[in-house]
């Protein structure tokens, strides 16, 4: 990520806040991933729990 912020500074130098923003972009939806990864194992862990009677495809 850094290696590409420097190159893309290199090419367009004044375009770094348009590079920080992105970073920041890609740092926030870094962050959400792994949170949606946390809740994916939370829910898991909350279906372990379940009778299978709980368990259909129908909403």
């Amino acid at each position: 990520m850094a290696e590409q912020a420097a190159r893309f500074r290199k090419v367009h130098p004044y375009a770094d806040e348009l590079t920080h923003w992105l970073m920041a972009s890609l740092s926030t939806l870094e962050a959400l991933s792994e949170r949606l990864q946390l809740y994916e194992q939370y829910c898991q862990r909350i279906e372990a729990l379940l009778p299978p009677a709980f368990l259909t495809d129908e909403v």
